[in-house]
């Protein structure tokens, strides 16, 4: 079990550079992680026997352990990304182009990859995403990832009215600044860790 601090900074902006196809919309996030827990090394017994020619025998090797190491790594990971001109005024489309960088503290050589996806967001409850990553560790890694968020009033259902009420006037094209600011932190919760053998 490890654990880990972190912090992140996002940044959008709105730029109406074309007449026609909605302006440019850009997003950029950083984010910083830094683990709190040591590496764990455990020394495990060891049942495999292995096998070993020398002169002309053949000799059994029984090590009575081995070592187990587990490292949290920290560092931090980046992005940037474009709306798509045009094609947002229909469907919301962005393109997503970053890296990062992890090392650990004694036993870990630096992981730098890269990473890229695209996210749909045809409307304001549903978004689709596709990411590809690529690292000396893991390498063409793909995933994807599908979110529903529906507006949801207890307000109007205590009232007797529709709860959904928000729901029908959000099949638009690109949202606003505004309505950008309540999308999801897009942020790794996860313990980045490499297991190593000795």
């Amino acid at each position: 079990k490890h654990t880990q601090w972190g912090v992140g900074a996002e940044l959008m902006a709105e730029l109406n550079m074309l007449e026609k196809g909605g302006g440019l919309g850009i997003t950029g996030r950083f984010n910083y992680y830094q683990p709190l827990t040591d590496a764990i090394v455990e020394m495990t017994p060891n049942n495999d026997i292995s096998y070993m020619f020398r002169g002309f025998g053949i000799y059994a090797i029984d090590p009575l352990f081995t070592a187990t190491i587990e490292e949290p790594l920290g560092g931090f990971d980046a992005e940037l990304g474009l709306r798509i001109p045009y094609l947002s005024e229909y469907v919301e489309t962005w393109v997503y182009g970053g890296g990062y960088q992890f090392k650990g503290k004694d036993y870990t050589e630096p992981v730098n990859g890269f990473m890229a996806r695209v996210e749909v967001i045809p409307t304001d409850f549903l978004r689709f995403q596709y990411e590809y990553r690529s690292d000396r560790t893991e390498r063409h890694q793909h995933s994807g990832e599908f979110m529903v968020e529906v507006p949801f009033s207890i307000e109007n259902l205590v009232t007797g009215k529709n709860p959904f009420e928000d729901l029908s006037d959000k099949f638009e094209g690109s949202r606003d600044l505004h309505a950008r600011l309540n999308e999801p932190i897009h942020r790794d919760v996860d313990v980045v860790a490499i297991l190593m053998l000795m």
